[in-house]
């Protein structure tokens, strides 16, 4: 029997290891058949109220036969415990990932989490528990309909991981950071204010090619390939890795004349572009978070180029760092024309969006608010599951063991368990957006700082809004087929019952009327 998150796993057994306790007290204490007993006073008043009581009696007897053997079988079906559930009868696969794109199926004694751990929570979950045949039934059916139409979804790519991979890339080394801020220093500065100065033509072909904010950030092609920018710069220090050079004209070569140098001073493009000790190399290799996203990249866009990637993470990597490093790679650089969905309201509001701080508050505020949102989502799914089942047996006893109850709890489970399903349709939605807001695919890893804000807010928005709305709107749907049944229902009974209180009148009449023709022929 399949379940929809690692905590469900367990407070599914807690649910009805709750229920037991409860249906058991309501056993001990003799409270169960107190619905009985309201059953024959109710039928002993109601056909005593509305006919002789003679002419009645055989109405009363018949109708308090079918009220306790209807009571008695949702006692035997939906109240009391039948059959064991067991802790290898649940398991949970977990979604796929760009880590795990097989993830394996677990159960509640290999779950891999915290939970059931014996320093976790959720510890001493029963190994087995008792449940009535009728919610076993519904459980089983419930979680088969989910896991067919899950299996049955189209695969979806992993856009959304990525793209909230690239926004936690960081790097990790104080030292590499301190290295940054000394090319940003020694590299950087100087070649962006001789370009301000100069605005060499040479660079047009460079900036049709890699855009025209390619001078923003310190890998610049610009600064790169035009002669007189990085190969004219160097570190002004020793840089560990590269080796000692003394042909190059540089203050620190010429001041050691004992020769003790360790490490060579390395011209700005070696320094940035070296393939052993590069300081790109050096970004890329930081720290696990930044190999998994460069191992992703190169799997899930295999037409880019190995610069385009080493680029365009580095870049990533950089507009993560603190502004006093990189403080020109804020700036914002909107697409003057946008071929992704909904381009042109992203024009009308790149102006102002980041004049009131709305990317970088989505950012950090709004942004990281909605993933815990949504991770949450499952475990308010199982808690409410296990509320449901927990008070289960009180909803029976205080329904006098009613049929409709059985309905009404269907519904319920259902309706909850199936939440997981518009969960999964709402995350192929957000993959086909995504697809359509970054057609290409490689837009979406291209400097994502606040020029690609407004595109996630919006996108967030729309995703959480439906996260959120469907299993609402889902939920008042089946609450409305749920009352229009029952009122169905009630109504065909009431009209059942009318129907045989006036055949039990009219037979009691005719009685009555040849009774006394009988007397008076006398």
């Amino acid at each position: 029997m399949g379940v929809d998150s690692y905590m469900e796993l367990f407070t599914t057994l807690y649910g009805w290891q709750f229920y037991n306790i409860i249906w058991g007290s309501l056993m001990s204490t003799g409270l169960v058949f107190i619905p009985f007993v309201v059953i024959l006073i109710r039928n002993f008043i109601s056909v005593n109220t509305s006919m002789e009581a003679n002419a009645g009696s055989a109405a009363m007897v018949r109708r308090m036969e079918i009220d306790i053997v209807v009571a008695l079988t949702v006692v035997v079906l939906a109240a009391q415990p039948a059959i064991n559930l067991r802790m290898n009868d649940l398991s949970f696969t977990p979604p796929a990932t760009l880590d795990n794109p097989t993830p394996t199926t677990v159960d509640p004694s290999s779950t891999g989490t915290t939970f059931g751990h014996p320093d976790g929570g959720f510890t001493g979950a029963p190994s087995s528990v008792p449940v009535p045949v009728w919610w076993y039934g519904v459980m089983a059916l419930s979680s088969g309909i989910n896991q067919a139409i899950i299996t049955g979804f189209p695969a979806t790519n992993e856009l959304r991981e990525i793209e909230r991979a690239m926004r936690s890339l960081y790097i990790e080394d104080a030292n590499l950071r301190h290295e940054v801020n000394q090319f940003y220093t020694r590299c950087y500065v100087p070649a962006r204010s001789k370009f301000q100065r100069e605005q060499p033509t040479a660079a047009d072909p460079i900036l049709a090619n890699q855009g025209r904010d390619d001078p923003d950030w310190i890998g610049s092609h610009v600064y790169r390939q035009l002669p007189g920018y990085y190969d004219s710069l160097n570190a002004g220090n020793p840089v560990p890795g590269f080796p000692v050079d003394m042909s190059r004209e540089t203050d620190q070569y010429w001041m050691d004349t004992s020769g003790s140098l360790s490490h060579g001073i390395p011209s700005c493009q070696e320094w940035w572009e070296d393939s052993n000790h590069g300081l790109r190399k050096r970004l890329l290799e930081d720290n696990s978070n930044t190999q998994r996203a460069v191992t992703w990249v190169q799997a899930q866009f295999p037409g880019m180029t190995a610069e385009e990637r080493r680029d365009t993470l580095a870049r990533n990597i950089l507009e993560q760092t603190p502004t006093a490093y990189t403080a020109s790679l804020g700036q914002q650089r909107f697409e003057a024309n946008d071929p992704g969905l909904f381009g042109s309201f992203i024009q009308m509001l790149q102006g102002g969006a980041a004049g009131l701080g709305l990317i970088q508050v989505y950012v950090t505020i709004v942004e990281p608010a909605l993933i815990l949102l949504l991770e949450g989502l499952p475990f308010v799914q199982a808690i409410t599951l296990m509320g449901i089942y927990a008070l289960l047996p009180l909803a029976i006893f205080f329904s006098m063991y009613n049929p409709n109850i059985l309905l009404i709890g269907t519904l319920g489970i259902f309706t909850v368990k199936f939440w997981a399903v518009l969960w999964h349709i709402v995350l192929w939605l957000d993959a086909q957006l995504m697809r359509s807001m970054y057609p290409d695919g490689v837009s979406l890893l291209q400097f994502m700082g606040p020029e690609h804000g407004l595109k996630s807010l919006l996108l967030q928005l729309i995703t959480v809004s439906f996260y959120l709305g469907l299993p609402a709107i889902w939920t008042l749907m089946m609450g409305w087929i749920g009352f229009k049944t029952l009122s169905g229902l009630n109504s065909g009974q009431s009209n059942l019952n009318n129907s045989s209180n006036t055949m039990s009148q009219t037979g009691s009449s005719s009685a009555t009327r040849v009774a006394s023709g009988g007397l008076g022929r006398k």
